[in-house]
């Protein structure tokens, strides 16, 4: 597996289960290919995926489609199609997710409301609007989420006020109005609502 950009470690334990994980640099169709050897480990909860622009996004989410029992996921490509994103939303089992990406559109949003038994979820985008915010509130229940981005407005944080279900929050942007925080802390009094700044 090594060879092909795979490694296979023993779970850390904030995973809180035995077993094992597993992380992929996918580059060739060998990679993809050996990808297929995972499912013989039973015990593989969990697994993080390296897309780039690569032109096998399609086939390594399928390939993941294959194991039934992972629950933490984490993605990051540049660009993802909603057809290759389909693969992930059938993915009922999982129930974290990390998805790094450089765009994100309202259907990409929609595709993840499929996800039924998604608790937590961290989203990487360089952009998101009120429209993709308003959908994520559609997640049933989500409890933990944290976004990355370079600026969240006033209008786009006020999104955030509907999902009363959060019981942690993480913002890490280069930009928020501090107003804005404090009204959002206020509309979800049962969330551990965590600002951070950071450049971009």
């Amino acid at each position: 597996l090594r060879e092909h950009g795979i490694q296979v470690f023993l779970n850390d334990a904030d995973l809180k289960q035995q077993g094992y994980r597993a992380s992929v640099n996918v580059t060739d169709a060998e990679t993809v290919k050996a990808m297929d050897l995972l499912v013989q480990i039973k015990d593989l909860s969990a697994i993080s995926v390296s897309l780039g622009d690569s032109k096998y996004t399609r086939d390594a989410l399928k390939s993941i489609e294959r194991l039934p029992h992972i629950k933490k996921l984490g993605v990051s490509a540049d660009i993802l199609k909603i057809d290759d994103l389909k693969a992930i939303g059938r993915l009922q089992q999982v129930e974290f997710l990390s998805f790094g990406c450089k765009e994100l559109s309202n259907a990409h949003m929609k595709v993840l409301q499929a996800m039924k038994g998604l608790k937590a979820l961290n989203l990487d985008c360089d952009e998101f609007n009120e429209s993709q915010l308003k959908e994520l509130g559609k997640l049933q229940g989500l409890t933990d989420l944290a976004l990355k981005c370079p600026v969240l407005s006033d209008a786009q944080i006020k999104e955030l006020h509907a999902m009363g279900g959060l019981t942690k929050l993480d913002l890490v942007c280069g930009e928020v109005p501090p107003k804005s925080l404090e009204n959002l802390k206020r509309a979800l009094p049962q969330a551990n609502v965590h600002f951070q700044a950071t450049l971009f």
